[in-house]
């Protein structure tokens, strides 16, 4: 809303580059272990026609990865990484912090036309989704309300103090932190919830149990191929929506 109703002030976050580079930067967030259903497969596959989408329009993608799948999956496609970031699966904001600021730099820098990150989106215990986010610039919500325009028959006027620069300056880059540290929480619990979910665990610990109770269900499933039928455990109340999910595919990347 302070972006909105700041008049002519503006900020290097909410713009593309005076100069258009052709360059993106491309965070791709994956896992460091595997036997997690279809999690690595589905965000790697929406990173992979991410790429080959922007090379057809002309950009240079800039690749930049998160866990070790995404590094062995881009090796064997033979796609350059520029970077990687060993965040783990249990994220810090103070490590998501750097990141995010050495992105904002660069791209108010002029380096990249965007910054977007591929990341499982959770959206409940049932629904984990592959999405690209744009993360600079920063974009002003749809609608004429969000656009700053008055209802009809309505007057605003806005009084900023400190001066609107000023509450940009420090609100802005905030949002960016937040929204990729969210990305990365994001990815760590639709990780979790899909291992969960295909049972790969030697044991029924109770810290599995705990976990396995804050998502909803009622057990740990133990459903290792290599297990006689008589020795595996199955959920008693998996969702209808998680059955259908891609679950027992196992393909390590």
């Amino acid at each position: 809303q302070v972006s909105q109703h700041a008049g002519e002030v503006s900020h290097p976050l909410l713009g593309g580059p005076a100069r258009p580079t052709r360059k993106d930067l491309v965070l791709v967030i994956a896992s460091d272990r595997g036997l997690c259903g279809a999690y690595n497969s589905n965000v790697l596959r929406t990173a992979g026609k991410l790429i080959a989408e922007m090379r057809k329009a002309g950009q240079n993608p800039v690749l930049e990865v998160s866990g070790r799948k995404a590094v062995a999956f881009f090796r064997f496609q033979k796609v350059d990484i520029a970077a990687r970031h060993a965040i783990g699966d249990k994220p810090q904001f103070d490590a998501v912090d750097a990141v995010a600021q050495t992105y904002m730099d660069r791209f108010v820098a002029g380096e990249f036309d965007t910054v977007k990150v591929v990341y499982m989106r959770f959206i409940s215990n049932a629904r984990q989704r592959p999405e690209v986010m744009q993360l600079l610039p920063l974009s002003l919500p749809k609608g004429d309300a969000a656009a700053g325009k008055p209802e009809a028959g309505a007057s605003q006027v806005y009084e900023f103090l400190p001066s609107p620069r000023a509450l940009l300056d420090e609100l802005l880059p905030r949002s960016v932190k937040v929204s990729l540290f969210q990305a990365f929480l994001d990815a760590v619990v639709s990780e979790n919830v899909m291992r969960m979910a295909i049972g790969n665990f030697p044991v029924a610990s109770d810290e599995r149990l705990t976990f396995a109770k804050q998502m909803g269900l009622n057990g740990v499933v133990l459903n290792t191929p290599q297990l006689p039928a008589t020795q595996r455990w199955e959920y008693m109340d998996i969702p209808h929506e998680i059955k259908r999910w891609e679950f027992l595919d196992l393909v390590e990347l």
